[in-house]
């Protein structure tokens, strides 16, 4: 495995001091084994590493980072301390600076944030990958040609591949929010189906859950369309009502069982859930159907 740590750059597409751009084919045994991480001085350089086969690491302010097969890594110069690639790594590495972009000034760009170059790593599937191999190939040829407008086309490339990569980003964190979501949801009910006679609030399950309240009702409202009360008042409720058709127990039994130290609070709650008292409901329980 060939470790290189960070030196001066020695191939370089240069056209300014703010404007830096340089591609390293990964393919090539030569350029694979002598990687030369360019210092930034007095501007930050950003890095995206291109993996068709992985294999070797990166080491960062925070942490190790194992590269693996079909992945893209976005990671800055504040961050970035070394890149040690495996013999058999494939890829591209591309350095460039923001000023290579030539963004408008005060303007806000989805092409770059501090979040997609902040140690980010984002899986491919084939599609992108077949499309981010062939945008990196023709950086490479036309980086090492001397066509006109070349500094132009390299330039095009790039912001494609930056919103291939900030697509790649938001689909990402959506299906992280919808995980997280789920886990959420899972683990209120488990909670609630354990505690709902003794916890009726909705901090107390937010406290077990280590979250806030304000969260907790805004992810289950989100997914079920009610909020943390209503579930909580419904398990209740559908217990009390279980009680009353298939026990003999009194109203004031299944008051106490379920946590209600009042009759007249458990009616009350009772009669609004159900639309009807305790009395009636167990009168007609032969033609109710829950």
């Amino acid at each position: 495995m060939s470790t290189k740590k960070l030196s001066q750059p020695q191939s370089l597409y240069l056209e300014t001091s703010s404007d830096f751009f340089h591609i390293a084919d990964l393919n090539l045994p030569a350029e694979r084994s002598h990687i030369d991480i360019p210092v930034a001085e007095k501007r930050e350089l950003l890095y995206i590493l291109f993996t068709e086969t992985g294999g070797g690491q990166i080491l960062t302010s925070k942490g190790l980072i194992e590269l693996t097969d079909n992945a893209v890594y976005c990671i800055s110069s504040r961050q970035l301390m070394m890149i040690s690639p495996g013999p058999c790594t494939r890829g591209y590495l591309a350095t460039f600076t923001v000023g290579f972009l030539m963004l408008p000034r005060n303007y806000v760009n989805p092409l770059y944030s501090e979040r997609l170059f902040n140690c980010m790593s984002l899986s491919l599937d084939n599609k992108t990958l077949s499309e981010l191999k062939r945008m990196f190939t023709g950086i490479k040829t036309e980086y090492n040609g001397t066509s006109i407008l070349r500094n132009e086309i390299l330039r095009e490339y790039l912001k494609i591949i930056l919103m291939y990569l900030v697509r790649l980003d938001m689909a990402s964190r959506a299906q992280h929010q919808h995980l997280m979501g789920a886990t959420v949801i899972n683990r209120f009910f488990e909670l609630l189906h354990q505690y709902y006679t003794t916890k009726k609030r909705v901090s107390d399950y937010a406290e077990l859950m280590s979250i806030s309240a304000n969260h907790l009702n805004y992810i289950i409202k989100k997914y079920s369309g009610r909020p943390v009360s209503y579930h909580i008042s419904r398990q209740l409720m559908n217990e009390a009502a279980r009680l009353a058709l298939y026990t003999n127990k009194t109203m004031k039994e299944i008051a106490f069982d379920l946590g209600f130290d009042e009759n007249t609070h458990f009616s009350k709650f009772f009669k609004k859930v159900h639309g009807c008292t305790f009395s009636v409901f167990r009168r007609n329980r032969p033609e109710i159907i829950i």
